[in-house]
């Protein structure tokens, strides 16, 4: 019988691959806990690979929450608060203010 692949190696090589900072390290530790846990008894990958995903899409560690990052929106079709988020919401809110300004003389 063949072994299944460690999902903590797989996760621990991806991490290497990706510039995270100390911002990342709750959700890094959150990740190889799900990874050890599956590892640990692959009948927990029901339960253990979906938030396991999460994490992983919150990193931005997955092909989704990449191409959510150069289409310029975030994962599950919100804005981040990156610079070029902030930019869009601004330019958002500065053409609600000029449609609503009364253009007529008094």
């Amino acid at each position: 019988m063949t072994r299944a692949p460690s999902v903590s190696r797989a996760l621990v090589a991806a991490l290497r691959a990706v510039p995270l900072g100390p911002e990342d390290q709750a959700a890094t530790a959150l990740a190889k806990g799900y990874a050890a846990g599956i590892d640990a008894d692959r009948a927990e990958l029901a339960r253990l690979g979906p938030p396991l995903l999460a994490v992983l899409a919150a990193l931005r560690m997955t092909p989704a929450a990449r191409a959510a990052v150069v289409k310029g929106g975030a994962p599950g079709g919100g804005t981040d608060g990156g610079p070029l988020g902030q930019l869009r919401a601004l330019r958002g809110t500065r053409a609600d203010r000029a449609a609503s300004m009364d253009t007529s003389a008094s």
